[in-house]
């Protein structure tokens, strides 16, 4: 009883409508210099991945009830 997506959260997020969700669920840590394969930059300078986490943090909170 529920979805997954495998997107960009920044791409899916703005596709759900306000107070629709009842749980985000991140796995931090992240920006620790991993390798995901060739879709993923793990390796952001850190004003870079903070004002993306911002970002993210932000759309969940939209859509959480």
């Amino acid at each position: 009883m529920g979805v997954l997506f495998e997107s960009d959260c920044l791409k899916i997020l703005p596709k759900i409508r306000s107070n629709m969700i009842d749980m985000v669920f991140a796995d931090p840590p992240f920006n620790l210099g991993k390798e995901y394969g060739s879709k993923v930059n793990d390796k952001l300078p850190d004003e870079k991945y903070i004002n993306f986490c911002k970002k993210w943090i932000f759309k969940c909170t939209r859509v959480l009830i």
